[in-house]
Parts: C-alpha cells; structure tokens; sequence
C-alpha cells in the first residue's frame, strides 16, 4: 500500500596475489548453498563455461581470446593433474552481426497507432547499414576449487569467471579510453548465463542449463495497489507534495535512487552515496520541522539549515538536544553508532578513498538506514506534544496505526493540523498562522505580514 505519510589482442595473464585480491573489484551473483543448481554442478572435473551476452561493443576482433593465468593453485593435487599448467580463465570474444544499427523500437509505429489513431506509412528510420553486432562473451575455467576460494560458495567458479571479466574490462578502459565499455555487475549481464562444460581435454562442448541472474531486476507489469481512489488522485497527490515542498520526498528519490544502483545496476559505489545522501537530507529537513515547532521564522530557519552546520554535528550535537535518547556514535549496538560505521564511514571510504563498496557492505548500511529512521519517529513519538508538526512529517498517520501508536489527544491535534488552512509543516510567517514563539518559552502572538502575498 502506498503511504501517504511518507512518499520516498595478445593473450592477458593476470599476476596477482591471488584471486581474492580482486573480491571488492566485482560485484557477485547470490547462491545460496543447496539452493541452486551450481550447488550441485559440477560432479567431476571439467571445464566450466558461462556464456553471457554484454550491454555494451567491445570493438575488439570477433572470436578473439584473451586467457588470464591465476596464480593461486587447485585445493585438490589429484584434479590438478587433470589440467595442464596453472589455473586459468579464458574470456572469448563473439560478435554477432544484426544487419545493422537498429535506432527505432520495433513497436514504434504500434506505438504511434494507439496513442494517435494513426498508421505511419514506413518507418522515419530504417536501421543504418553497416557494422553493428550483439556482444557476447564466453568464459572458461577449470572446475576444481581454488586453495583460496570460499569453500562455502557454491557458484566458486562462476564467480572466480567474473572477478576476472572485472579485471578484464578495466583493462580495457585503461588501454582504449572508451566510456561505452565499463566494468558490469551480474545485474547488467542480461537476464540469463548459459552454463556449459568440457571434459578435461575434449572439443565438444555440452550444455547444461541456463542461470537467471537477479530475477527481482525483471519488469513489473500488474497494477500499483494504492490507499488512493484512483491513479490520477494518486499522481495528483504526489505532484502536490512536490510542489508545496513536502518533507521527505527528495529523500525518497534519493532511496530509490539507491535502489536502483544496487538492485538493478550493481552499482554499490553510487547506491552507498544516494543513501548517505538520502539519510542527510532526511535528518536536515527533520531538523527544520523541529524549528519549524519551535516557532522560528522561516528567514531564519532556512539561515540555520542552509549553514555551515555539518553532519557530524547535526547527528552527535543537534538532534540530540531536541529529541533525547542515546546518539552516541561510537556505541556500535545503537542505531546511530550502526549507521555512523555502516554507512557514514562507508560512504567516506567511498568517495575519499576509492572503495568499492559490496552488496553485503550495502546491504548492512541499508538496514542502519532503516533503524536510525526508526529510531528518530520512537524519540518524536516520545516528543510528539512537544514537536507535533515533525512527528506528523516523520512519522505520518499511516506510520502510528502501523506502529500501534495511540493517543486520542494526540490524534485530535493532527485533525488540527491536518485541518490548516496552508500546509502544517511550513514556517508560521510562511503558512499565514498566528506565531507562537517557543524558543525561550514565551508565548506571543504575532500576526505575520501578508501583504505582500
């Protein structure tokens, strides 16, 4: 249900220490153990193949191959004898020609029929002729586990394929320069991998099974379920909530913004920024609603907010004199020293030090994300009487009942609120209310200038 409350060439040889050296370089496919078919695949040594088709030309020779020697060894010496020298990943080049460069969709002019009840005669653009192609590549490697792979990863040898097409990739963007080719997570690796095998020194190659890849990536199509009466009340509500400047709601894009990175890009770097980024602007806009309580005026509001106050201080200093509790950043076990080490600091290796941030890294911030969120509508909630507007903002009427949080007082207050003539959550002199100066406990009355419109 849709909450109102809250809208948000020459062969290549890789001479590394080891294959574990590039884990954070690469972002990896999930296999639960006893789950999966690579769980149960394969049951003798042979060389595995995964076959995958790239979003992007590598504008290198068709059936080119490019082999990686690894330097760590096989876990068994009785396999490794099955393989001559080390072990090794072959990444093969296949490019597959479409007669040319297709620019309009093939619906295009079903498209334009249903929108405008018009049959175009031939299509605007035909596809240019010459040199276009799909990009496939395959990659092989021996099946015997590596003495430095996981033992509890079962998909070892895909995933050793992938930390190798990483490397492969930046290699390629070191030497040629080209934007359009860049490292790929499994998420944009298309939908499927076909798994395949040789027997150890045999030509023919044997298929096995096709592998989805990050099923939750595929389009959605059934209708949203809203609280709303229609589709066009719900568009026009969140068209509204923009206009007028409702709370939270660059946030929710940034959330999603960061959904979006890691759950259909891959792209952990970006979707750990978009969340820290997300968080601050929650907590500064959570900051002004306080204000907003307080009674300041929206010239100084916005002078406090749009300061040179930093995140650090807002977290550890600011917020706490307002609504209490423990905001103690280096107790790890609370929701603020979660947040401070699994996402702040994370985001801070980020974008200082070139950290690539993994799914696991993401996962971990994103879940304090949702505990210090969490834990600021628990301290407004305790606070309510005292900041009413920002615990409606933050928590939402939604969010209480979800929440069982009750008080009949409390609920005729946000009916009172709700009830405003102009909307609740912006400054006295802004809204057109009476002021109400609560900052050093006096209350006056002050009938703001309207005037000027």
């Amino acid at each position: 249900m849709l909450d109102r409350s809250d809208p948000h060439s020459a062969d290549s040889r890789w001479n590394a220490s080891g294959p574990r050296q590039w884990l954070d370089y690469v972002q990896v496919v999930r296999i639960k153990e006893g789950t999966s078919q690579m769980a149960r695949w394969p049951d003798h040594p042979v060389l595995c193949t995964f076959a995958a088709r790239m979003p992007f030309a590598l504008r290198l020779s068709d059936r080119g191959i490019h082999r990686f020697d690894l330097v760590d060894t096989y876990a068994d010496a009785e396999e490794a004898k099955l393989f001559t020298g080390p072990p090794f990943v072959q990444i093969r080049v296949c490019n597959l020609e479409t007669g040319g460069l297709q620019i309009e969709s093939p619906t295009t002019a079903s498209a334009l029929n249903a929108l405008y009840g018009v049959e175009l005669p031939s299509s605007d653009f035909e596809a240019i002729p010459g040199l276009a192609y799909e990009q496939w590549v395959s990659m092989k490697t021996p099946s015997p586990r590596l003495s430095a792979e996981n033992r509890e990863d079962a998909g070892y040898a895909f995933h050793r394929c992938l930390r190798v097409l990483d490397l492969f990739l930046r290699s390629h963007n070191l030497v040629f320069h080209d934007p359009h080719v860049y490292p790929v997570s499994t998420q944009e690796l298309g939908n499927v991998v076909y798994i395949g095998e040789y027997e150890p020194g045999g030509k023919k190659w044997r298929h096995r099974s096709p592998m989805l890849l990050h099923p939750g990536r595929l389009p959605a199509y059934t209708p949203y379920e809203t609280s709303f009466k229609s589709e066009g009340e719900a568009i026009a509500w969140g068209a509204r909530a923009l206009v007028l400047g409702r709370p939270f709601a660059r946030s929710v894009e940034l959330v999603l913004r960061a959904e979006r990175a890691s759950g259909l890009r891959g792209d952990y770097a970006d979707a750990v920024i978009s969340l820290q980024t997300a968080l601050e602007s929650r907590l500064y806009e959570t900051w002004q609603l306080l204000l907003v309580d307080k009674g300041e005026p929206s010239a100084e509001i916005a002078r406090r907010v749009g300061g040179e106050m930093g995140f650090r201080s807002l977290l550890l200093t600011v917020l706490p004199k307002f609504l209490g509790g423990n905001w103690n950043a280096t107790d790890k076990t609370s929701p603020v020293g979660a947040c401070w080490e699994t996402l702040y600091l994370l985001r801070n290796r980020v974008v200082h030090a070139g950290h690539n941030a993994t799914p696991s890294e993401f996962d971990a911030g994103r879940a304090a994300y949702d505990r210090l969120r969490h834990f600021v509508r628990e301290r407004l909630w305790a606070k309510r009487n005292e900041y009413p507007r920002a615990a409606v903002a933050v928590i939402g009427r939604d969010g209480m009942v979800a929440r069982g949080w009750s008080d009949p007082v409390f609920e005729r207050r946000i009916e009172q609120l709700l009830a405003e003539p102009n909307p609740y959550f912006l400054a006295w002199d802004i809204a057109g209310r009476p002021h109400v100066d609560r900052r050093e406990s006096r209350h006056t009355a002050i009938t703001p200038d309207t005037s000027a419109g």
